[in-house]
């Protein structure tokens, strides 16, 4: 059971890292925009357990490939 389970966090977080131009973008956006509800006056701050992890494996996606620094972050 727990090896399916870093199976599907694994794939999710391949899948958010071969992200590539508009869907990236968007992905970003919309991970930033959940990100907020963790101020006031909602205060969830647990959503920031989800979105950081996100955001952290778009950054794993900016160095996945070798292609210049340009090109890595569009």
């Amino acid at each position: 059971m727990r090896g399916a389970r870093l199976a599907v966090v694994e794939h999710a977080a391949s899948w958010v890292a071969s992200l590539r131009g508009p869907r990236r973008a968007v992905f970003a956006a919309l991970v930033g925009a959940i990100s907020v509800l963790a101020f006031a006056p909602v205060h969830a701050w647990p959503v920031l357990f989800l979105t950081f992890g996100a955001l952290v494996w778009l950054l794993d996606g900016c160095h996945a490939r070798g292609e210049s620094r340009r090109h890595r972050l569009k």
